[in-house]
């Protein structure tokens, strides 16, 4: 027959919490997996989180990532994951916003596990009796860009939405749609 065991540890305080927990399996022929896991907040800080996985042909994957509330009010999250066979990955993003949360923006890069990678730029506003408006810019990993620039607006019982998108070869698109 085979076994399995499992724990599991939360730790709390003022201003924190952490959490810890962990499994491992055995199965009839002997082979095994295994999990690991932590998990950690500081209040007005952020989080973090490590996990480790072993497969039952000994391979391993582990995933650590961590997310932050700037000094500035603005937030940011960065993430990294290496596979069984030593391919890794990455990510990391920011979303900040203005006082009144009328204004925001986001950026977002990622790196694949070949190497190649891609980003992502957005931003917005809404500004009262104006309307609101958003551009977003992607760029792809070989280099490509896609862009969208859009607005919408209401006045006296109307409601009009215009964007325009710009493709990786230079293409457009554009749509007006007017509601009343």
């Amino acid at each position: 027959g085979g076994s399995a065991a499992w724990s599991h540890q939360v730790s709390r305080g003022p201003g924190y919490r952490d959490a810890s927990r962990s499994r491992s399996v055995t199965g009839p022929n002997g082979n095994s997996a295994s999990m690991s896991a932590e998990h950690g907040c500081t209040a007005g800080v952020g989080c973090s989180r490590s996990v480790e996985r072993t497969g039952p042909n000994g391979g391993t994957y582990s995933h650590d990532s961590a997310t932050t509330r700037n000094p500035d009010g603005s937030i940011s999250h960065s993430a990294s994951t290496e596979g069984p066979r030593g391919a890794t990955g990455s990510t990391s993003s920011s979303f900040s916003h203005t006082d009144d949360s009328a204004s925001w923006s986001r950026s977002k890069d990622v790196t694949g596990p070949n190497g190649n990678s891609a980003s992502l730029t957005a931003s917005g506003n809404c500004t009262e009796g104006s309307g609101c408006s958003r551009s977003v810019e992607r760029t792809g990993p070989e280099g490509g860009s896609w862009n969208k620039n859009s607005s919408t607006t209401a006045e006296d019982g109307t409601v009009t939405h215009q964007s325009t998108a710009t493709g990786p070869n230079g293409g457009e698109v554009s749509r007006w749609v007017t509601v009343q």
